[in-house]
């Protein structure tokens, strides 16, 4: 299949700035320079994991083809983007921690961004989901049109210097109260879990 007809993601332009971030609560406050780059407006969906992974197998709790793909381990993640890169040409690969919170706060225009991202309606929770996965871009995009960023499920991010690697946002499993922009957890690798999934991110 060429790759103008492989169901892939859209990205969106993401604009760099220099951004006060927190890895955790109890860590120190960081001053970080983000580059620009384009990121995917949702989490890899089913289909458009199976382009790379015919023999990939649906989880029940995540079953349509527009639900996020989720028993993905750090690896897995990984090698989709290793192959989309030689589809698309292009320099694809996970977000950072940073980027990713960058983006989910609306970047350089975390500011005007009050409202949106505490609204337990704009994302899918504990008590919202029916107990399972939810087809993405059902609910409210954030300041800069990505959606999904909070809740419905975790995503992988990439961390220097730390023994395991970091999932983000939350998920359907997660109650409201306690899923915002820096809601964050270690998470072996090598697993893969019902609720762990991934978005793309591209270098300019």
């Amino acid at each position: 299949m060429g790759y103008t007809k492989l169901p892939r993601s859209t990205l969106w332009l993401v604009e760099g700035g220099t951004y006060t971030f927190q890895q955790k609560p109890t860590t120190p406050v960081q001053e970080i320079t983000i580059a620009s780059f384009y990121m995917g407006k949702t989490p890899i969906t089913n289909e458009q994991y199976e382009a790379y992974d015919s023999h990939y197998q649906r989880s029940s709790y995540s079953p349509g083809n527009d639900d996020p793909a989720i028993h993905i381990s750090l690896a897995d993640a990984r090698a989709y983007c290793d192959w989309y890169k030689t589809q698309a040409k292009k320099l694809i690969r996970l977000p950072t921690l940073w980027e990713w919170q960058y983006a989910c706060l609306g970047g350089i225009l975390k500011e005007q961004h009050i409202v949106k991202i505490n609204d337990p309606q704009a994302f899918w929770h504990e008590g919202n989901s029916q107990g399972q996965a939810q087809t993405v871009e059902k609910k409210l995009a954030n300041l800069i049109g990505l959606h999904d960023m909070l809740g419905n499920v975790w995503e992988w991010v990439t961390v220097k210097d730390v023994p395991f690697t970091r999932v983000c946002g939350g998920s359907y499993r997660v109650p409201a109260t306690l899923i915002d922009a820096y809601l964050q957890k270690d998470v072996d690798p090598d697993v893969r879990l019902d609720d762990v999934g991934f978005r793309i991110v591209r270098s300019l």
